[in-house]
């Protein structure tokens, strides 16, 4: 009995399928289709003939045919290009995060004489999306403040935290520096993003919308209105101009552009009450990188003529040796001020001013300090990371240079692979000092 069943089961599954088969062969659509979705031909019902029957032709195009015109076909289609999206965007979210990382811990140790920072300061990092806020929120709170991205969906994703007891901390050094000037000397203070962490907002922008920082807003407050120290948001002057021409930082380098520093720079000069000379009013010349990044681009180094004739000098060793101010024939961010020197540096202008400046930096600096020239007499330079500044070679600490050479006002430029997270900042700076 149970043969029987089985064998009017398998009779009636045969005469179903030959129907179906029928019907298909009758009423399927025998043409191809384009689809919209895929930008391709899709499959109709091939033409059956014992030429394409024995070929495998038909076969071939009937399993097409199926493939292009089951039920749900489109739905599903939506949803797999919904995932891939999904899946490159997180990959190339990913391939930015481990970018910018060794981006910093690179700049961080530049020129250490290759030793290591003793006992890293930094905050946690964090994981993307481990946090996300609204983007009406202002991440700060007692204890901490953050960096972060704005998506596009208005949630903030944070990015590193920033401590209370190291912002105090760099707050009272800077209260310290600002004892060393004259009391119309003015300090002026910036953190810089990296390349990488500004080029993973400009080449994203299906995930990302804007940047921000709370971090200068917590070294104001600890500040407590002290005079003539001005706090300066990258992330806010330069936020309208990310994703924008001419490119604000480089593809094939860290750094940011001479026209992001200008952009910087010009607020710190139009808040001290200086006239700022147009970016378009200086000279540059335009040096394209060897270098080409991952997508073939090439960064441009526009590498500025000074408005008065200048020398530039290393000092060390009680001693100063001339050098060209910018290295004009190298096709690298070195060109900038002939690339970051130690201990010191003193560049004498012609501006006729009266007074003299010093920038404290990182490698940031050098991209920016060609902006202060033609308001100066002098401007000098030292790099405040580890390894890179010796009292005994520079003649002092730095606020004995600072006695010695009538130093006026200090602008403090470094990038965020060295900002209050780390022992460059929080420990270095002012032992380099001299406190």
């Amino acid at each position: 009995m149970k043969h029987k069943i089985r064998f009017i089961a398998s009779v009636v599954c045969v005469v179903a399928l030959l129907v179906t088969g029928i019907f298909v062969m009758l009423f399927s659509r025998k043409q191809s289709t384009p689809s919209e979705k895929e930008n391709r031909m899709l499959q109709g019902f091939p033409r059956l003939s014992a030429g394409t029957l024995f070929s495998g032709e038909f076969s071939k195009q009937f399993d097409d045919f199926l493939s292009d015109n089951f039920t749900g076909r489109d739905a599903m289609v939506d949803a797999a290009e919904g995932t891939l999206k999904l899946f490159d965007a997180v990959k190339g979210d990913e391939a930015f995060e481990k970018k910018a990382r060794q981006m910093e811990q690179d700049l961080a140790r530049e020129g250490a004489a290759g030793e290591e920072s003793e006992g890293s300061q930094e905050g946690e990092v964090f994981e993307e999306d481990s946090v996300v806020l609204s983007a009406s929120e202002i991440p700060i709170d007692s204890r901490k403040s953050y960096q972060w991205y704005v998506k596009t969906d208005g949630t903030l994703s944070l990015k590193y935290e920033y401590l209370k007891t190291n912002v105090d901390t760099y707050a009272e050094t800077l209260r310290l520096l600002k004892s060393c000037l004259p009391a119309d000397g003015v300090i002026d203070f910036v953190q810089v993003p990296l390349a990488q962490q500004a080029n993973r907002w400009r080449d994203q922008q299906d995930i990302y919308s804007g940047w921000g920082s709370s971090m200068e807003m917590m070294l104001t407050q600890s500040l407590g209105g002290a005079a003539n120290i001005n706090v300066y948001s990258a992330w806010n002057l330069l936020a309208p101009y990310v994703c924008s021409e001419p490119p604000m930082f480089y593809f094939t380098d860290h750094h940011w552009s001479a026209e992001a520093a200008y952009i910087v720079a010009s607020a710190m000069l139009e808040d001290q009450g200086l006239p700022v000379i147009p970016y378009d009013e200086y000279s540059y010349k335009s040096i394209t990188s060897s270098a080409v990044d991952e997508k073939g681009r090439r960064d441009v180094f526009n590498v500025l003529y000074p408005l008065t004739p200048v020398h530039s000098y290393v000092v060390s060793g009680g001693k100063e040796h001339e050098i060209g101010l910018m290295a004009y024939d190298v096709a690298t961010y070195t060109s900038f001020m002939n690339g970051s020197r130690e201990p010191w540096r003193r560049i004498t202008t012609q501006a006729g001013t009266g007074r003299r400046a010093l920038v404290i930096c990182d490698s940031f600096g050098n991209a920016f300090t060609p902006y202060l020239l033609a308001y100066y007499d002098e401007v000098h330079m030292c790099d405040f990371r580890y390894g890179y500044y010796d009292h005994t070679a520079a003649g002092g600490y730095i606020k004995d240079n600072i006695a010695r050479y009538g130093i006026d006002d200090v602008y403090i430029i470094i990038s965020s692979a060295n900002d209050l997270r780390k022992d460059n900042s929080i420990k270095y700076l002012r032992k380099y000092l001299g406190f």
